[in-house]
């Protein structure tokens, strides 16, 4: 078994400051969480407590965190349509319903790419609602999910999208159009990346009881984090493009890791609530 934790960390992508920061407060929605926490939460990862410092100063201001009292810190107003969309990760196959073969489409104008910033929000929303370029200016993904294109053009407005964007729902394409589009996404590499990460999770949750406390905690919350973005992100496909299966894998694999983690985040902060 594995027991270099250096080894196990650098299969996955360093962590910010202010990535570790508002993970830890979307793990457990309304928990407050010191700043001595969060300090010691850093040094997991290497982040010096100055950094740390400075990561809240700045979620602070730009509204992603809020003070409750002097050094105790919950999630802001701000923050919280993406870390209670991602803490949602275990209901995500809910938001399907069966497929009339009708899609949706979001169709993009100059207008809305005059804002650079305002345009990569709106591309991060399409993005994390399944939607892909199918056209210049056309996103699209079957419309087989909850509450059709009203609901969509609430789900990305949340995450800041332009609100000028043109979301509607369509049936009836051209043949040609219609078999592009359900080419557009790879189901098969879908489910296999699905399994590959359900599978590291079973092995990361063995090799997390032969680890220290602080290398312990750091390997739950990097490979939990990029489990969860992974079940997130899925596109929620029909069955008829892809089936749902390895993604419930994968959400069952999660779902036993996150035991884990949290008692290995437990253990790792108990110093700074004593």
């Amino acid at each position: 078994m594995q027991t270099d934790a250096t080894l196990n960390l650098t299969e996955h992508p360093p962590i910010s400051a202010t990535a570790l920061i508002l993970d830890l407060l979307s793990i457990d929605n309304g928990r407050v969480y010191s700043a001595a926490e969060l300090a010691l939460a850093g040094t997991a990862f290497g982040i010096e407590a100055t950094g740390m410092r400075t990561a809240m100063a700045r979620l602070k201001a730009d509204g992603r965190l809020r003070q409750v009292e002097r050094g105790a810190y919950m999630l802001g107003p701000e923050g919280e349509p993406l870390q209670k969309r991602l803490g949602q990760w275990r209901s995500v196959p809910d938001r399907r319903e069966p497929w009339n073969h009708a899609w949706l489409f979001a169709v993009a104008s100059p207008l809305e790419r005059a804002d650079r910033a305002a345009w990569r929000r709106t591309v991060h929303a399409l993005e994390f609602d399944g939607f892909l370029e199918a056209e210049p200016n056309l996103w699209v993904r079957p419309d087989n999910l909850r509450g059709g294109a009203e609901h969509a053009r609430t789900r990305l407005a949340e995450l800041g999208h332009a609100p000028t964007l043109l979301v509607v729902s369509a049936r009836d394409l051209d043949s040609t159009r219609e078999e592009r589009f359900r080419g557009l996404w790879n189901g098969p590499e879908i489910a296999r990346k699905h399994l590959a990460m359900a599978a590291a999770l079973d092995r990361y949750a063995t090799t997390v009881a032969s680890l220290a406390d602080a290398p312990a905690a750091a390997l739950t919350l990097q490979a939990g984090r990029e489990a969860i973005r992974r079940i997130v992100h899925d596109p929620l496909l029909p069955d008829e493009l892809c089936s749902i299966d390895a993604l419930q894998t994968l959400i069952a694999s999660m779902d036993r890791f996150d035991t884990v983690g949290r008692a290995a985040w437990r253990r790792f902060l108990r110093p700074a609530t004593a």
